[in-house]
């Protein structure tokens, strides 16, 4: 399900990017607003599935691994909502344009990085 979650929000942060090429606010919002949702729904089930795994970091090489990985990645994630998150606020500001949307697009380019690792 994880998977799904992040394929998906980066399908709309796209969604997003296409939009402020035309200036869109609304349609920039509605794909920021529907890629943090999954970003916060994947947060979500990492903290759901840590809390209810059989071993912990000490357990194992497997488990310190598991929590390693899974950790960077998780912080990775919380990280781009928060730009994301930022990005959504300057929309509702009316500072992006079609010419100038730069810290947009650096989010989204971070965004889609999380997604592929």
């Amino acid at each position: 399900m994880n998977t799904f979650l992040l394929v998906s929000s980066g399908f709309a942060v796209t969604f997003s990017h296409r939009a402020a090429k035309v200036s869109k606010n609304s349609k920039i919002a509605r794909g920021l607003m529907l890629s943090v949702f999954y970003g916060i729904l994947f947060i979500s089930c990492q903290y759901y599935e840590y809390n209810t795994l059989s071993f912990n970091i000490s357990n194992s090489v497997y488990g310190s691994i598991f929590y390693t990985l899974t950790g960077f990645h998780g912080t990775h994630v919380i990280i781009g909502l928060i730009m994301l998150f930022h990005c959504l606020v300057r929309v509702y500001s009316g500072t992006f344009t079609k010419q100038n949307h730069l810290g947009l697009e650096a989010a989204i380019y971070y965004w889609h990085f999380v997604d592929v690792v």
